[in-house]
């Protein structure tokens, strides 16, 4: 019996969804049925700790969590919030956020040595009319982050602006952002660098869709088992869709599963089928948390593979074009970096170990090489991937067994 694999729902649409329900002060949009992975967790309980006054909220690891609820705590007029994480995420990147938030009257206090807690204090009489000015360089997550903010300035009767200096890093993300605006009722016109926001009252109904970030790890999987992958729409906008695209530019279709009946039609299942004849060229920054998948794939390929722009990796839960090279190295793969470029040449792997050091896209990167190669793999870390997608190694076990 052929295996169909569950992607869990997209944390990335849900995260956006629920602070805009928040906002609205409607349910949240997560399906009470479905388990929630760590991200989504700590946005339900921070979204529930912000209407208490003096919260401590984990963070965990999630570093969009925590950029989205800052922004959120800065607009709580007079409100004080306390917020903490784990190690990586205090490492990450988070000033050009700060900035724009203090550019509001909010005052942001890290521990000089430790960063945790962060400290966020909003004035005692948050402006009508706010101008976020924030650097988009490093993450997109910054801009979204605003843009909620300024969602939920509007919905206050205020006005805002949110103006974003620089290359735009993911900017398929900031995109996927002014969706999920416009489903709860905002609009965001663009004016060159600046985006005005304001209220269009039109809300639709819109469902949380299957998680593409996941799907990227187990289209490759699906391809070597034969197996299909429920919850693809392939008319979506999510970044991570690109994948298809990347797919077919070295003779891999993603092909839907014919709809012989109604239920079938709505499940959205898709394979992938065909006979590799290229290597990837991709852009990292476009996609960057399906590249350890990809990267994974790029082995067993018929000529070599390069992905551009990979600098962004590096800000991520771990620094993940480091990790992928110790990957690949571990696995007996050649593989190397030309600045801020990746070059994997295809090889046979062997068996191997490897310490994911809680980065869930790098332990599930992990299980796609070893899976494709035949190999077996001693993967630390793997309870991190409940992060993002809680049965992964479940629906590795469905491969598996699948005759």
């Amino acid at each position: 019996m052929t295996a169909t694999l569950m992607p869990p729902l997209s944390k990335s649409d849900a995260l956006r969804a629920m602070v805009l329900a928040d906002i609205r002060r409607l349910p949240s949009p997560w399906p009470s049925q479905e388990p929630m992975p760590g991200d989504v967790e700590v946005m339900h309980h921070g979204l529930e700790g912000l209407r208490r006054v003096g919260s401590v909220i984990d963070c965990r690891d999630g570093g969009a969590p925590f950029r989205f609820l800052l922004t959120q705590a800065a607009l709580r007029t007079g409100q004080v919030t306390q917020f903490i994480g784990s190690q990586r995420l205090g490492e990450r990147p988070h000033i050009p956020l700060f900035d724009a938030l203090r550019g509001t009257g909010a005052t942001i206090a890290t521990n000089a040595i430790s960063f945790w807690p962060v400290t966020v204090t909003a004035p005692e009489e948050v402006p009508r009319h706010i101008d976020f000015e924030v650097r988009g360089e490093q993450s997109s997550q910054f801009a979204s982050s605003c843009l909620l903010g300024a969602a939920r300035v509007v919905a206050g009767g205020g006005a805002c602006i949110v103006r974003v200096g620089g290359q735009l890093a993911s900017d398929g993300y900031f995109a996927l952002s002014r969706e999920w605006l416009a489903a709860f009722g905002f609009v965001a016109r663009n004016e060159g660098t600046k985006w005005l926001v304001a209220s269009t009252g039109k809300q639709e109904a819109r469902r949380i869709p299957g998680d593409w970030s996941s799907i990227a790890y187990l289209l490759p999987l699906a391809w070597k088992s034969g197996a299909w992958v429920a919850r693809v729409d392939l008319r979506a906008k999510h970044p991570d869709r690109a994948v298809v695209d990347a797919l077919a530019s070295i003779g891999l279709r993603v092909t839907p599963r014919p709809a012989q009946t109604p239920k079938a039609a709505d499940s959205n299942e898709v394979r992938v089928v065909g006979t590799p004849t290229g290597g990837l060229d991709l852009d990292a920054a476009k996609t960057p948390d399906a590249i350890p998948a990809l990267a994974a794939l790029a082995t067993v390929l018929h000529k070599p593979s390069r992905f551009r722009n990979c600098a962004i990796l590096r800000l991520k839960e771990s620094d993940r074009l480091e990790m992928t090279l110790e990957l690949l190295g571990s696995a007996g793969i050649a593989a190397r970096t030309e600045g801020d470029h990746l070059l994997i040449l295809p090889g046979v792997a062997r068996a191997f170990a490897f310490d994911s050091k809680q980065d869930h896209r790098m332990a599930m990167a992990a299980q796609v090489l070893a899976y494709l190669h035949g190999v077996p793999a001693e993967i630390r870390g793997r309870l991190s991937v409940a992060k993002s997608f809680p049965g992964f190694w479940k629906t590795v076990e469905q491969i598996k067994k699948q005759r």
